[in-house]
């Protein structure tokens, strides 16, 4: 597929893109009833809907104060309205699998239908694409690596954090520069739900003492959660926390953070060398893992950011409850992917 038909959306892997886990269609402009109604329909309707809790959007929190509002203006909770009939609403379940699959792009096997590798390379080409075009002053990614995992079905009301902990562990397995985290990572077993979930004897104490089980529920995976999987495997990390009770200042603080994270350190002096350096390689690839954030109800990887020709900043973002379409990811593999044709699965 050419990048020219291809590329132009790439970058806008969105934080404000409300997608179906069902059909994928975009739901943003929808109101949150009409979201929920979406997703009823699937739930009553779709065999393959079977096994998940319709989560309406757990990528944007609900305003409690709007959803009681709009409850009184419709029948009640426990039934819900598509076109003129009222169907009772159903609750499913589904068992998280005792082995669920973890893929890495030094594998040279095929990834499984969830993961997207080879996003980071088309994602810099389009984002050099917007460059030369006048739309895009500078951007740096992450590791060229890095995957993308979007959540399954058994895991779609609560994975996000487990799947962004895969998508870390995903890029450090991969790496180079320190190449002793591999075996922390992967002995005695690969990452997984239960090894994400495990508070290691002597780490994070509190924190096990008030998640308790996690394991069997549909408990979120929080940063906090992650920082014990890594660092109780000798692996450096860092838990960083922005005050957003400054409404003005708070988002401005989150992004100069990401931007010092990922900005080169030759770039951040005021040399003319390093002014131009910036303006001959206005797309900067680096070796940075990727990072997690979490807020109120979501958590995604931030790859890198973007600043526009008007100065605006924005994050660049994997979202695990971003489906990736066929057609992007068929591109993205086909980006220098290697694959045993023995080992395909």
């Amino acid at each position: 597929m050419p990048l020219e038909n291809a590329s132009d959306d790439l970058h806008v892997i969105d934080i404000e893109s409300i997608r179906c886990n069902f059909c994928n269609d975009d739901l943003t402009i929808l109101p949150l009833s009409g979201r929920e109604v979406h997703y009823e329909h699937h739930l009553v309707n779709d065999s393959t809907a079977e096994g998940l809790v319709a989560e309406g959007s757990r990528a944007f929190p609900i305003d409690l104060d709007t959803l009681s509002k709009s409850s009184n203006s419709r029948k009640s909770r426990s039934d819900t309205i598509i076109g003129q009939k009222v169907f009772p609403k159903k609750k499913f379940s589904f068992k998280t699998p005792k082995a669920d699959a973890f893929w890495y792009p030094a594998q040279r096997t095929s990834p499984p239908r969830n993961y997207t590798p080879g996003l980071i390379p088309v994602l810099r080409k389009s984002l050099l694409k917007s460059h030369h075009s006048g739309q895009l002053r500078r951007a740096a990614l992450c590791y060229d690596k890095t995957v993308h995992i979007r959540r399954e079905i058994w895991d779609a009301s609560w994975g996000c954090g487990y799947r962004n902990f895969l998508m870390a562990c995903a890029a450090l397995m991969s790496q180079t520069q320190q190449p002793m985290y591999f075996p922390l990572l992967d002995s005695p077993l690969p990452p997984s739900f239960c090894r994400c979930s495990k508070h290691t004897s002597g780490f994070d104490t509190d924190g096990k003492a008030e998640l308790k089980k996690l394991i069997g529920t549909k408990k979120w995976v929080g940063t906090a959660d992650i920082w014990v999987a890594l660092v109780s495997r000798r692996i450096p990390a860092e838990l960083v926390d922005f005050d957003f009770r400054n409404k003005e200042r708070g988002p401005e603080t989150l992004i100069d953070w990401v931007v010092e994270y990922f900005t080169p350190k030759a770039t951040q002096t005021k040399s003319a060398n390093a002014f131009d350096s910036i303006q001959s390689y206005p797309i900067v690839n680096t070796t940075k893992m990727p990072l997690i954030l979490q807020h109120d109800g979501h958590s995604r990887t931030v790859v890198g950011y973007e600043t526009d020709r008007n100065g605006i900043t924005k994050l660049l973002i994997f979202d695990p409850a971003y489906h990736i379409s066929d057609e992007i990811r068929d591109y993205a593999m086909s980006e220098g992917l290697e694959i045993d044709p023995d080992r395909q699965g």
